[in-house]
C-alpha cells in the first residue's frame, strides 16, 4: 500500500533518475552541472539543483506553450 510518504519519496526518485539523464545528454544541463562540480559540490547537491532547474523550465514550457530548444 502506497501511502503520502512512499509516494512523495517515489516522485523524488523518478525526478532524480530523470534529472540525471537529462544532464548526460542535454549541454546546457551538462555545463550547469559541469560548473556546479567544479565550484565544489557535491554530485547530489548538484543534481538536486539540476532538478530544481528543470522543474522551473518544464513549468515554463507548460505555461507559454514554447518548445525547448537547447543552447549549443
Amino acid at each position: 500500500m502506497l501511502t503520502w510518504k512512499n509516494e512523495v519519496h517515489a516522485t523524488f526518485d523518478m525526478l532524480f533518475n530523470a534529472t540525471q539523464y537529462v544532464c548526460m545528454w542535454d549541454p546546457t544541463f551538462k555545463a550547469y552541472i559541469a560548473k556546479m562540480r567544479s565550484d565544489g559540490k557535491h554530485y547530489f547537491v548538484a543534481i538536486s539543483r539540476a532538478a530544481k532547474k528543470l522543474i522551473r523550465l518544464i513549468y515554463h514550457l507548460q505555461t507559454t506553450g514554447e518548445i525547448y530548444c537547447p543552447m549549443l
